[in-house]
């Protein structure tokens, strides 16, 4: 097949080829797809495989014109990439393509190939490593933290706190000032899943009582019809809990790991502190290295594989197909 390939755009990782196919590579072509049809299709009044050719190439025309173009299309860019050997980074678009009968035909081949990353600096980065000490702070926050996963709640017939976990019997105004039947809600106080005026109120009664007075909605409030508003609210407290600690001794040692007792669990989330600071040290290190050595040694990315990585985030997070472009922005 006769071709004729001429670059015309070679900037970065762009490729712009423009393709010419003589006028008899391209009735070669039409030639061969029209034999491959006639040999499987079937026309009323001829066996299969025995219709004449001119009577198939009239009637799948634009079935073997449409086989001939892909056909062609598909040598020219293996002709290209067997003489340049290059590595594409995406497969290439076909664009302003023109065919016309007993005429040669043409094509813009659109592509981008894989950069090439040539490492000129990889000395002289500057990095300052980041490494806090365990405090002895941190090490009791962090047992803290240990006790916090081993606290029960336990029954308390006092009025609720902040960090109380309390069920209610909670009900709010209609538009027309009406009461309707309270639902139940079990609540953490000051765990921001009531607004402030309503944990207020569940705070004013005893475990047992019902309060109702009007509560103030915040003006922050996500639905903006609500905000600022004030609804008559009823809330009867039924239970509350709070959150008991364990003691800090050898038997919570135990509890949590293989300890004998509080100096060696301290000892031991002080190692495993220094090991996680040492380890979220290196990997700062490891990445601002990268980073310089990326900004010193610059290459092209192919926006194929940029729009490749969009895609993949798209699909990850469930963007919306209207929200994808600004997404990707």
């Amino acid at each position: 097949m006769t071709i004729t390939i001429t670059p015309t755009e070679s900037t970065g990782v762009q490729r712009r080829l423009q393709v010419a196919v003589a006028a008899d590579a391209v009735s070669a072509a039409e030639d061969k797809a029209a034999r491959k049809y006639a040999a499987k299709v079937n026309l009323p009044g001829f066996r299969q495989g025995k219709a004449p050719a001119a009577v198939v190439r009239k009637k799948f025309a634009e079935a073997i014109r449409q086989e001939a173009i892909e056909t062609i299309v598909n040598d020219a860019f293996k002709q290209v990439i067997a003489d340049d050997s290059l590595k594409l980074a995406a497969q290439p678009h076909v664009h302003d393509l023109k065919f016309e009968a007993g005429a040669d035909l043409t094509f813009e081949l659109h592509f981008e190939v894989r950069p090439d990353v040539v490492l000129d600096k990889v000395e002289g980065f500057s990095i300052m490593r980041n490494e806090p000490a365990v405090t002895d702070d941190a090490v009791t926050e962090q047992i803290d933290r240990l006790r916090e996963q081993k606290a029960t709640w336990t029954p308390v017939t006092e009025k609720a706190l902040p960090g109380d976990m309390v069920a209610v019997l909670l009900s709010t105004s209609e538009a027309d000032g009406t009461l309707p039947e309270s639902r139940e809600y079990r609540i953490t106080l000051g765990g921001g899943q009531a607004i402030p005026g309503i944990e207020e109120l569940i705070m004013e009664a005893a475990p047992g009582e019902t309060v109702e007075r009007p509560v103030k909605w915040p003006e922050d409030f996500p639905d903006e019809s609500q905000r600022g508003v004030s609804k008559l609210t009823r809330v009867t407290l039924t239970e509350v809990k709070r959150k008991l600690l364990p003691d800090l001794d050898d038997a919570l040692a135990r509890e949590v790991g293989d300890f004998d007792s509080v100096a060696a669990l301290t000892e031991g989330v002080r190692t495993d502190m220094a090991a996680h600071f040492k380890r979220e040290a290196d990997a700062e290190v490891r990445a601002k290295l990268i980073e310089q050595v990326i900004e010193a040694n610059p290459f092209d990315v192919p926006d194929a594989w940029v729009n490749q990585l969009i895609e993949g985030y798209g699909r990850m997070y469930q963007i919306p197909q209207e929200e994808l472009s600004r997404f990707s922005e």
